[in-house]
């Protein structure tokens, strides 16, 4: 017993630690916005990296929900990797605009 509460409090913690990076990276994408307020361009370019940041962490919190095999985490896991394969799309075109 004193081994499965480890692992759960193991796996809590790391659960946590996610949820404070994604904050704190909210907190940065924020702070960065400010400054740049007079730019509506960068303004959105930072809220749509910010949005998608986002998925992939409500996506993945989600998908952790279930057991491997079951077909909720094998649905979430599809829309968790194709949502990756487009955020690389995305870096790709914008490397091509800024060469």
């Amino acid at each position: 017993m004193k081994k499965l509460r480890s692992i759960f409090d193991t796996a809590l913690g790391q659960f946590a630690k996610q949820e404070l990076r994604l904050k704190l990276l909210e907190n940065e994408l924020e702070q960065e916005k400010k400054k740049f307020d007079k730019t509506p361009e960068l303004c959105s370019w930072a809220d749509e990296w910010l949005q998608r940041v986002s998925y992939l962490y409500h996506v993945n919190n989600q998908r952790i929900k279930f057991k491997k095999e079951s077909e909720e985490f094998k649905k979430l896991d599809a829309d968790l990797i194709n949502s990756i394969g487009d955020i690389e799309d995305v870096i790709n075109s914008e490397n091509e605009y800024c060469l």
